[in-house]
């Protein structure tokens, strides 16, 4: 069993025979500090000055200091970095320590940073800026010792409908032999994907939400390999909202469309145009 030391107040500390991870999420000004088996993290929030926080963070393995960082325009105190070591790259022999912290926006944006051991040394992973905070709390979801992100595609949201209409598929990222991988295709995880079709619940009625939600639908039905995955979301759309339908014939300008270069698409073409661009489909 591997061992845990803090003189951090606010903590959050899990520990089984499979799997750990530790957390500093500073609730107040101060210094916090964790240990794991030579691993040190060191966390520091001052202020307010002129309410600005300050945040400063530092990675030592067995003294030395390998990787390290400093925000300095935090308006809110929650928006200061938390920083948790957790297992999440089997690679090593060491765990990860992950760095997330609130970038602000009204749906935006929790930016998520793992920093890994490699054979040339500690390397930062940057694993995308997320809505909601959802990779705060990644989970060994297959139970092989290490964790993994759960997620939703946010390219799907505001594409089809607005935000609040807007529905997405789920995705699976990990961190193996030092880089972000996308592995919501694995096998181990098709129950993660039906899962999340039953999270969808009832088809709405009519709109840009019936249509986002059949997009969400049938991507993820691409991403479980069944035959035909578009079939349902070709024949039940709503034709009607114009909401991801508009496209231009040209690159725009400026991200402009020049004038009548403009094309309206049907929901079907649209949605497989949007899959392939994405990576659901491959290009014909």
């Amino acid at each position: 069993m591997k061992r845990l030391f803090t003189t951090a107040a606010l903590l959050i500390c899990t520990l089984t025979s499979s799997y750990a991870e530790v957390s500093i999420v500073p609730g107040q000004v101060g210094s916090y500090r964790v240990e794991w088996d030579g691993l040190v993290v060191e966390l520091s929030v001052t202020g307010p000055v002129d309410e600005i926080y300050e945040a400063t963070w530092r990675l030592s393995e067995n003294g030395t200091e390998v990787a390290t960082n400093n925000e300095y325009d935090i308006f809110r105190l929650f928006e200061a970095p938390s920083v948790k070591l957790v297992e999440l790259d089997p690679a090593n022999d060491q765990p990860e320590l992950l760095v997330t912290n609130f970038t602000g926006g009204a749906h935006c944006c929790t930016q998520v940073v793992v920093h890994t051991k490699t054979a040339n040394g500690w390397k930062p992973v940057d694993l995308g800026a997320f809505d909601g905070g959802s990779l705060l709390s990644p989970e060994d979801m297959d139970g092989d010792g290490a964790a993994e992100f759960k997620a939703v595609d946010d390219r799907f949201l505001y594409e089809f409908a607005s935000y609040a209409g807007s529905a997405a598929p789920p995705m699976i990222l990990a961190v193996r032999g030092g880089e972000k991988v996308d592995i919501t295709r694995d096998p181990a995880f098709e129950w993660t994907l039906r899962s999340a079709l039953d999270d969808l619940g009832t088809i709405p009625e009519s709109g840009e939400e019936r249509n986002s939600w059949l997009a969400a639908y049938a991507a993820t039905l691409v991403l479980l390999g069944e035959a035909d995955p578009l079939d349902y979301a070709s024949s039940a759309y709503d034709p009607a909202p114009d909401w991801g339908m508009i496209t231009c014939k040209v690159e725009m300008q400026d991200g402009v469309c020049p004038d009548g270069q403009q094309e309206r698409l049907q929901f079907p073409e649209a949605l497989t145009r949007f899959l392939t661009a994405n990576g659901y489909l491959e290009a014909r």
